[in-house]
């Protein structure tokens, strides 16, 4: 992205839609980028934050994106992106793919944690070898 240039701690934030800030760090010694955007300004509850963990073990989410928890509550998305495919014009891809997922489960996590499941079904995972 032509004029995105860290600080001096490889740091930055993008602001989209007045209310989600993305947070790119440099992690230079694995050559990667590390994105990073709260889900709402809510804390959540016990039942949410077990959907999160939930969807983590199940890849529920898009693309190579994760769930946390920040240490006031809140929910993060977290997504890693490799330096080479950045500089190639991945990064406003794995930054649109991120806010979906913000998006998607800001919606869930109102409606409440029975509502946040995975979307990928357990059964995917329960094959017979």
């Amino acid at each position: 992205m032509p004029g995105l240039r860290p600080d001096p701690e490889g740091l930055c934030q993008l602001i989209f839609d007045q209310r989600h800030v993305v947070r790119i760090a440099v992690m230079s010694t694995r050559s990667v980028l590390m994105l990073d955007c709260s889900i709402g300004s809510h804390t959540v509850d016990a039942g949410s934050a077990c959907a999160l963990l939930r969807a983590n073990h199940l890849r529920g989410a898009e693309g190579d994106c994760l769930f946390s928890l920040s240490p006031q509550g809140l929910a993060n998305v977290h997504c890693t992106v490799g330096v080479e495919s950045a500089l190639a014009g991945n990064l406003l891809a794995a930054i649109e793919n991120m806010l979906n997922e913000v998006d998607r489960w800001e919606t869930r996590l109102v409606q409440g944690a029975a509502q946040a499941t995975p979307r990928t079904p357990a059964s995917v995972f329960m094959q017979t070898v």
